[in-house]
C-alpha cells in the first residue's frame, strides 16, 4: 500500500482535506456494514478536521446517526461525586469532545 503526503497551505485546508478523507472512510464503511465506528482522540491538531466533519454531518453528506465513535482515552479520578459530574470537567477528554465536536452536531451519533 502506498502512502499518500497531502501538502497544503494552511490548517485550515489541511482540516478540509482530511475530513474529506474521513467522510470517503465512514461512507464506504456505511455501504459496507451499515454503521460505522471512529476512534477519536483529542488536542489542537483535530479540531479543525472535526468542526469540518461536523459541518459535513450537518449538511448530510453523510449519515451521521448510524456512525459510533469512542475516544481513546480518559483521565482517571477527576473531580466529582459522580460520572457525570467527571464527564463534564473542564479537564475530561469527553468534555473536549462534546465541546469541540459532538456539540456541534445537529444529528447526534450512536
Amino acid at each position: 500500500m502506498a502512502i499518500k503526503v497531502f501538502v497544503t497551505d494552511n490548517f485550515k485546508e489541511l482540516s478540509k482535506v482530511a475530513a474529506e478523507l474521513v467522510k470517503e472512510l465512514i461512507i464506504q464503511g456505511l455501504q459496507e456494514k451499515g454503521e460505522y465506528v471512529l476512534g477519536l482522540v483529542t488536542g489542537n491538531s483535530p479540531t479543525g478536521l472535526y468542526k469540518e466533519l461536523a459541518r459535513m454531518a450537518n449538511t448530510k453528506d453523510f449519515d451521521s446517526s448510524r456512525v459510533r465513535s469512542f475516544n481513546l482515552d480518559e483521565y482517571i479520578g477527576l473531580p466529582g461525586e459522580n460520572a457525570q459530574q467527571r464527564t463534564i470537567h473542564p479537564q475530561s477528554y469527553c468534555y473536549f469532545m462534546i465541546k469541540e465536536f459532538f456539540g456541534l452536531l445537529n444529528n447526534k451519533f450512536i
